[in-house]
């Protein structure tokens, strides 16, 4: 019997809802929601991360590819991570953000930064840290030490997020570094700065989830939803904020790493049309004009500053590749 399949048209949202919707009625998606695994397969579809094929004119995945896709891609590398996580990475935000004298300004000074906005950036991205930190205990290590550049001795610092790790009991430094960047679950590409003189060995890109109402739920574990309940007066009002879904795990995914090796000796994959050349895979250095194209565009991505690009379906994800990395550290 052939197997069933299902829509995955570009740019067609509610089939990616459908497709999340699907899944959902298979396995259990938690930590995940269902808009945020919509997201996930839209991420894949951009850079040909799906065994996506037609039925006449329609590209369509098969139910076993893509759940196969989710529980290989996705779940086997999600961390869920507990809101004593969120309270760590929000601290070490927070520390950063205050001790630092942070440009209060983008868009080349013209519009001003919150702290909110500074927040934010600094949360996900200890997010990130602490979320890959979990991910490498679990698969061996008895425990990974991230950040100790921010508050240690000269001497200590050694230019790597994650700066000691403990295995068999012995900790040690890594013989390797590695910068561990963050993204949000729709992100298609892990992209990476020209080299420097002294690049990080890996980088691991985490895909971090935090719900819309992260911060009103974090308030509510702290009864301070409570007090700004009482503050209104209009009770249609209190019920907007006692409806603030009950805290939930935050869902990581470890989407995978890249060598610098990798980034050098890779390729992307262009997709040459009649007007326009279109990146939309692979590893490696983005050309800067293709004869007869010119500047070739990034699927997913606009205008990229960065030199070298990672597709998230190239970066290296499988068990044994999370061995061979634990092994060089």
């Amino acid at each position: 019997m052939p197997d069933s399949e299902i829509a995955l048209r570009k740019k067609n949202n509610q089939d990616y809802h459908n497709a999340a919707t699907w899944i959902s009625e298979q396995v259990d998606i938690e930590p995940w929601s269902l808009n945020q695994v919509s997201s996930l397969i839209n991420a894949s579809r951009r850079v040909d991360g799906l065994s996506i094929y037609k039925n006449g004119r329609t590209p369509v995945i098969s139910h076993s590819d893509l759940l196969n896709w989710f529980n290989n891609r996705i779940l086997q590398t999600t961390v869920a991570l507990s809101w004593e996580d969120y309270e760590e990475a929000l601290g070490m935000g927070l520390y950063d953000i205050l001790i630092s004298e942070l440009d209060q300004t983008d868009m080349g000074g013209i519009r001003q930064r919150s702290l909110a906005q500074h927040l934010e950036n600094a949360l996900t991205g200890y997010l990130a840290e602490v979320s890959v930190a979990k991910f490498l205990e679990q698969r061996g290590l008895d425990s990974v030490e991230l950040d100790l550049g921010r508050t240690a001795s000269l001497e200590d610092m050694v230019g790597s997020d994650i700066a000691r790790v403990v295995r068999d009991g012995t900790k040690k430094r890594p013989n390797i570094s590695i910068q561990i960047k963050k993204s949000k679950p729709r992100a298609s590409w892990l992209p990476i700065p020209e080299k420097g003189e002294t690049p990080p060995d890996v980088f691991i890109l985490c895909r971090v989830g935090p719900r819309y109402e992260h911060l009103l739920q974090y308030f509510n574990s702290l009864g301070i939803t409570e007090v700004m309940t009482n503050s209104l007066s209009s009770e249609k009002q209190k019920q907007v904020l006692k409806g603030i879904p009950k805290s939930k795990p935050i869902p990581t995914h470890v989407s995978g790493y890249v060598n610098w090796s990798d980034l050098e000796s890779g390729e992307l994959e262009v997709n040459e049309k009649r007007k326009n050349a279109h990146i939309v895979g692979g590893i490696g250095n983005i050309p800067g004009k293709i004869p007869g194209y010119g500047r070739p565009r990034v699927v997913g991505l606009n205008n990229p500053s960065e030199n070298f690009l990672a597709a998230v379906s190239s970066l290296r994800n499988t068990p044994e590749d999370w061995r061979e990395l634990i092994t060089s550290l």
